[in-house]
């Protein structure tokens, strides 16, 4: 193996070198999946030394509808484990910069949920991933916690619920502006995300996605920037749960849900300030569901 090669940035995603990261390690496999709008004869498929791809068909390049781009780890025995999984609009890439460099801010979100006196309760963590410029540079990247917000009383597709007090958090921020496109790293209901991100299905109750959201899927495990932080948000949550069972905080602490709220009972949070590289977040609004029709 060439020594170019070796100190090429890993595949995996994780910002290292391959010759630091994955150099002999378990192997994991990339697939690029994509969708046409038409029968299509695909006669070459070219895979350039950056990790680009591109299918040929009979006179000219063919292009795509739709393109993800997935990495794998094969399991003895049982279907591979999807690490990342993630969407992109024209490039057909096995290289994971490639498909975030498109967005303008890259945030990752993950909620768990206990039961805490008998009340159901549901902590998320956010975090934005990002140089100090609040961009995607891949030499400067860092996880930077956003907040904590927890909430009580949902029983079903917490995660879900958690993803859209947080996307309302973002656009109604100071710093969103029209035009301006963010992905989401979460690592549950991967199954369903397409049909959340082509607005087909809706992804809490009555909630379709908002235009400038696009869902990224990110498993806890895995060597790349996206599982680490992923992980990093599961710890930050669990530090909440963790307060309750020291007493450092209790169910009285939590102030009950504004009027018309109607997802949820008591909710709190506690955004951190603005530093370099991160957003200014909203406070967190999410109207109830419309009623169902009574035709």
């Amino acid at each position: 193996m060439s020594g170019n090669f070796r100190r090429r940035r890993c595949d995996c995603g994780s910002g290292k070198r391959f010759n630091s990261c994955c150099e002999g390690k378990q192997a994991f496999a990339q697939v690029v999946t994509f969708e046409v709008d038409e029968d299509t004869i695909v006669t070459d498929l070219v895979l350039s030394p950056d990790g680009r791809l591109q299918m040929l068909g009979p006179s000219e390049p063919i292009a795509s509808r739709s393109i993800e781009a997935m990495t794998m780890r094969p399991r003895p025995g049982k279907p591979p484990k999807i690490l990342t999984r993630t969407p992109a609009e024209q490039s057909f890439s096995i290289n994971l910069w490639d498909h975030i460099g498109q967005y303008d801010a890259l945030f990752c979100i993950d909620t768990n949920t206990q039961t805490v006196e008998g009340r159901t309760v549901s902590v998320a963590a956010a975090f934005q991933i990002s140089d100090d410029e609040g961009g995607l540079s891949p030499e400067g990247l860092m996880a930077r916690p956003l907040g904590v917000f927890e909430f009580h009383g949902v029983t079903q597709k917490q995660e879900n619920l958690a993803w859209g007090l947080f996307m309302q958090s973002v656009l109604k921020g100071q710093d969103h502006r029209n035009g301006r496109r963010y992905a989401l790293i979460t690592d549950s209901d991967q199954g369903a995300h397409q049909g959340y991100n082509d607005r087909k299905a809706p992804f809490f109750a009555d909630r379709v996605l908002p235009d400038a959201f696009t869902l990224l899927y990110a498993s806890d495990q895995g060597q790349s920037f996206l599982n680490d932080t992923i992980r990093k948000c599961d710890a930050q949550s669990r530090n909440v749960f963790r307060a309750y069972r020291d007493g450092v905080l209790t169910l009285a602490d939590a102030p009950p849900a504004p009027p018309g709220l109607g997802a949820f009972t008591h909710c709190r949070f506690w955004w951190l300030a603005p530093r370099p590289g991160t957003v200014r977040l909203a406070a967190l609004r999410f109207p109830p569901p419309k009623p169902a029709s009574s035709t």
